[in-house]
């Protein structure tokens, strides 16, 4: 059973996860970032009177999607804040309904006293973020010589912006780069379009998530292979008949690893909370 966060100290981790991913950096054109649900208590102020008078003590559960499996887990565990990537609450509702499996998620956080933090492109654009931590993945132990954002954030500020190309030192084949990010990826398969005769790779573009919008021709025009987890058909044509390589590994199977990265940011900067990672959490697809 959860116990619902004292509101300042749910004030103290949101101030935390500001600071290690700036909502400014977000793409708050689509995105839906930041504190989601708030089920903290204040005894002083609340309009309510609380259930209880709320925990110091932060439960934290990282997670790439929040899912009713996720829920449940949240629930068992005593958590009290779950930092889900991927926005938990998207589309607007006028009304919510207990037959519809998101919105009975969200009223049984709402029961236990769990709030919701959603950091999604502001963990894309981040230097520390997912598309660095993509990088390595691609980089394994080759030396680069140049890592920089594919679409640079407006503020300027360095190493922060949408998707990275990087620069090895020297070209390496194809499939030596597409054994590295299964075994990264911990995965078994990737989908690979390797246009006739593309062996070498010495520049290469990632996009954790869904690399449509980042890997525009002009943007990427110089990169051998691009790496990401979806693109549509015609994206995918595209860049396969200027003979660009590409490695399509899942969505959220490029994102997922990442938490391991983010366990140990929050951890770091709030050190006496407990922070775990989803046990629940898994991507909806099997290969058979």
């Amino acid at each position: 059973m959860s116990v619902a966060l004292r509101s300042a100290r749910l004030k103290q981790a949101v101030e935390a996860l500001k600071e290690l991913y700036p909502l400014k950096y977000a793409d708050n054109s689509w995105d839906n970032t930041g504190l989601l649900v708030d089920n903290s208590v204040d005894i002083e102020t609340d309009a309510f009177t609380p259930t209880s008078a709320g925990t110091y003590d932060l439960k934290i559960l990282l997670t790439v999607d929040l899912t009713q499996e996720v829920a449940r887990e949240a629930i068992a565990t005593g958590t009290n804040l779950i930092v889900s990537y991927h926005p938990f609450l998207f589309r607007k509702f006028n009304r919510i309904d207990k037959t519809d499996p998101q919105q009975q998620s969200l009223l049984a956080l709402c029961r236990n006293g769990i709030s919701v933090y959603s950091p999604h492109t502001a963990v894309d654009a981040a230097s520390n973020g997912v598309n660095n931590w993509l990088a390595d993945v691609a980089t394994g132990d080759s030396t680069r010589v140049s890592l920089e954002p594919i679409i640079p954030d407006p503020s300027g500020a360095i190493g922060v912006g949408m998707g990275r190309i990087l620069r090895l030192n020297k070209a390496e084949q194809l499939f030596t780069i597409v054994e590295r990010v299964k075994k990264g990826l911990e995965v078994s398969h990737v989908q690979v379009a390797a246009p006739k005769g593309k062996i070498e790779v010495r520049t290469i573009g990632v996009c954790a998530g869904s690399g449509g919008s980042v890997f525009t021709r002009d943007l990427v025009k110089d990169c051998d292979l691009l790496i990401t987890g979806e693109l549509s058909h015609h994206e995918l044509l595209a860049h396969s008949q200027r003979g660009c390589a590409v490695i399509l590994a899942g969505h959220c199977n490029t994102e997922r690893g990442y938490l391991f990265q983010m366990k140990m940011f929050i951890q770091g900067s709030l050190p006496d909370a407990t922070v775990e990672i989803s046990k629940a959490d898994r991507s909806p697809f099997v290969t058979m």
